[in-house]
């Protein structure tokens, strides 16, 4: 299996970024039933940082091998709105 990498690195790479245009404006995008005062806490979590990630899996994410990132031959899709996000993230 040539060309592969520890799963590791590959979560590690970075991907090519998507190109954003700008939808039309639309009613259909804010639910005014939630506001951002809605949030009442947040909290910095200490333990959820690569050191602690690589303690409790370092196994598995060494001896896991994938193919790596492949650079696709065309851009990517524009995305212009939440369907089409949505789309991208269930790719």
């Amino acid at each position: 299996m040539e060309n592969q990498v520890c799963l590791l690195t590959y979560l590690q790479s970075a991907l090519p970024a998507i190109p954003i245009n700008t939808p039309p404006k639309s009613g259909n995008t804010t639910d005014r039933a939630y506001k951002a005062s809605d949030i009442s806490n947040v909290e910095i979590w200490d333990d959820f940082n690569l050191n602690t990630i690589i303690q409790s899996y370092q196994n598995l994410l060494v001896q896991a091998q994938l193919p790596p990132h492949s650079m696709p031959t065309s851009p990517p899709r524009a995305i212009t709105g939440e369907d089409s996000l949505r789309s991208k993230i269930w790719e």
